[in-house]
């Protein structure tokens, strides 16, 4: 056939695909180190914003596109049906209501009413488009039950701060959503994260994510990509102080090949939070084997709590009672008691190592050569905004992207 404008769109998409794409990135990657670009002995990993292809629109425009958008779906499976459905759900969108709580009430009465009429339908639901587009009317129904709006017509949440990341933005992309650069800072899109080899700032994993995804979650699993496509693991690997969450540090721990080499870990540690007391998890020690408070206090018993896979430490109240740190750790009639997760319990080493001057030297002068690279990819090799739209899809962006990095390195370097 005459190549047309859909030739290579198809080729993108049905001959090659996202598996392909990142079976061509690694080969690429694997091409690399038998050149001898890539070592292993220096790693680190970012995670970076990529603005998404879609309009912002507020949430009256969301809700009403979503019902609009599942009409459409309807029409064109039984037209009498659709019929219906627009005159009993019909309802003028305004962009600036005088009455906002009011208006945004009847909206989601309104694409209510559609969503409802079609999960009765056995018929309609035989339709795959018309399923498509449920489920995504279902998600914005659901993220945005809770909203609600103040006399001045200002945006409420009926129970708590809870932050708009993970929420949709526009159905033309259900996959973008909002995400956090800080706690008042958000952009809309989808987050991507990298792993980068430092010898030659190589890109040696990569991985795109919905915006609110938590980078450190994907630590792991991108060195374990490294593992199984290189067979190798890196000597030494720095990161933010992002991936000091969660069970980040064991996970990559477990990775290392030789127990006698283990990896060394360049994290910045976060202060630790209680639910009671000022004084965090860090101002305790252990002293053999027996956890000590601040005050010198040691721990009156010990429980091992299999749910939450650590240790509870309960301290004496008589002693917490008359104790003259009492007013800065708790404010509880009994004693102070102290949760130790199985991970937390490697943190005395780490604070220990944190404080030597090979920890100082590694993170000042090597953390910082992941972000060059960022700024590579997003300035230079397109990955600083979706051209095309759903994960699957983003994912080949940054694949292509990747690749166009690694292949200018390959020839500059060779």
């Amino acid at each position: 056939k005459i190549p047309d404008d859909t030739t290579l769109s198809f080729f993108r998409l049905q001959r090659m695909g996202e598996e392909k794409f990142k079976q061509a990135f690694q080969q690429i990657v694997k091409q690399l180190q038998a050149a001898g670009l890539i070592d292993g002995q220096i790693q680190s990993q970012d995670a970076t914003d990529m603005r998404a292809d879609i309009a912002l629109i507020n949430v009256f425009q969301l809700i009403n596109k979503g019902r609009l958008n599942l009409l459409k779906a309807i029409r064109k499976v039984n037209q009498k049906k659709y019929e219906k459905l627009l005159a009993k759900s019909n309802i003028e969108i305004q962009r600036n209501p005088v009455n906002k709580q009011k208006h945004f009430e009847e909206l989601i009465t309104a694409a209510g009413l559609v969503y409802d009429a079609v999960k009765r339908s056995a018929s309609l639901l035989n339709n795959a488009d018309i399923r498509k587009e449920m489920e995504i009317l279902g998600r914005i129904l659901d993220e945005r039950k809770d909203e609600c709006f103040d006399g001045e017509g200002k945006k409420q949440l009926k129970e708590d701060e809870k932050k708009i990341v993970g929420k949709m933005i526009n159905p033309s992309d259900p996959d973008a959503s909002w995400g956090a650069k800080s706690d008042k800072k958000f952009f809309a899109g989808y987050k991507t994260e990298i792993n980068t080899d430092h010898k030659y700032d190589i890109v040696t994993e990569i991985e795109v994510s919905k915006a609110g995804h938590p980078e450190e979650k994907s630590a792991a699993p991108l060195l374990e990509q490294q593992k199984e496509n290189l067979g190798i693991v890196p000597l030494h690997f720095t990161a933010d102080a992002k991936y000091d969450f969660g069970n980040t540090r064991a996970e990559i721990k477990a990775l290392q090949n030789d127990p006698a080499n283990p990896i060394n870990l360049y994290i910045p540690l976060v202060p630790t939070k209680n639910k009671e007391g000022g004084l965090v998890w860090d101002n305790f020690y252990f002293e053999c084997g027996h956890l000590f408070c601040p005050a010198g206090y040691p721990a009156e018993r010990r429980f091992n709590d299999e749910r939450r896979l650590g240790f509870e430490f309960k301290f004496n109240a008589a002693v917490c009672q008359t104790c003259e740190l009492r007013s800065e750790c708790t404010s509880a009639e009994y004693g102070r008691s102290v949760f130790v997760s199985h991970t937390q319990l490697e943190r005395q080493s780490t604070l220990s190592f944190n404080a030597t001057e090979e920890y100082e030297l590694m993170y000042k002068e090597q953390h910082w050569k992941v972000e060059p690279k960022n700024a590579d990819l997003k300035r230079y090799c397109g990955l600083g905004r979706a051209r095309y739209r759903t994960l699957p899809r983003v994912k080949i962006q940054a694949y292509l992207s990747a690749m166009t990095s690694n292949l200018k390195k390959f020839v500059k370097w060779l």
